[in-house]
């Protein structure tokens, strides 16, 4: 979208390079486990808790919570941050809220073993419209067991978070640091195990920008783009 110049962005943002797929990050909806809702649909005239404002989860969330037919005036958007949604959903002054990140998300570790939580499933078919249409989504489902009390296999939305850049950076500096990633990627893995996702296989996942001329010449040295 800021590449593009699409709302919320006023003009196209064309500096933009990327290096690599850092991690993926899934979009999870908390409600309590003795909430009503049961599904997206079941969020008209609901306090969520979107994500804190101006931020990347407030701008997909209410996205998401469009696709199911449920718009931004049919629910009551709450801009809280990630702790603030977990204390939201504790003490009930919300009813449902986003926390995204890499699975496991620790705040929703902590939340789920301080209170009984569910997580809400995104509709299939509309999972798969929304991945078919956005190369920069991909579904992802959480597993029972994956969280305290979840209890089915849960899908939901995951995006790419990514290591970018802008073009006015030397080739043969992104050339190095992207090398020195790959080189060095168990080193990184035992300081940072979420970083799993970071491999030469998936280094152009969900990245729907160009690339970085210097992080193109390792990726062809590696025979992993043409």
């Amino acid at each position: 979208m800021a590449y593009k110049g699409e709302p919320p962005f006023t003009k196209p943002i064309t500096a933009q390079r990327a290096v690599v797929l850092v991690e993926l990050a899934g979009l999870n909806l908390v409600v309590a486990k003795n909430s009503p809702i049961k599904s997206y649909f079941d969020l008209k005239d609901k306090r969520i808790g979107v994500g804190a404002a101006g931020s990347g989860t407030s701008l997909m969330s209410v996205q998401l919570i469009e696709e199911h037919g449920i718009t931004a005036k049919m629910f009551k958007s709450v801009w809280l941050g990630y702790n603030e949604v977990a204390e939201g959903i504790q003490d009930g002054s919300i009813d449902a809220g986003f926390i995204s990140g890499t699975y496991p998300v620790p705040a929703i570790q902590q939340l789920a073993y301080e209170k009984d939580i569910r997580i809400i499933p995104v509709d299939k078919a509309l999972l798969k419209k929304i991945t078919d249409a956005n190369p920069y989504f991909v579904e992802f489902d959480v597993k029972p067991g994956g969280y305290k009390g979840i209890a089915e296999t849960t899908p939901i939305l995951a995006f790419g978070s990514f290591l970018s850049t802008h073009d006015r950076v030397d080739a043969d500096l992104v050339y190095r640091v992207t090398k020195t990633i790959f080189d060095h990627r168990d080193e990184l893995l035992a300081i940072c195990p979420l970083l799993r996702d970071m491999t030469l296989q998936d280094a152009q996942k969900t990245i729907a920008i160009p690339f970085h001329p210097g992080a193109i010449k390792y990726y062809k040295e590696r025979g992993v783009v043409k």
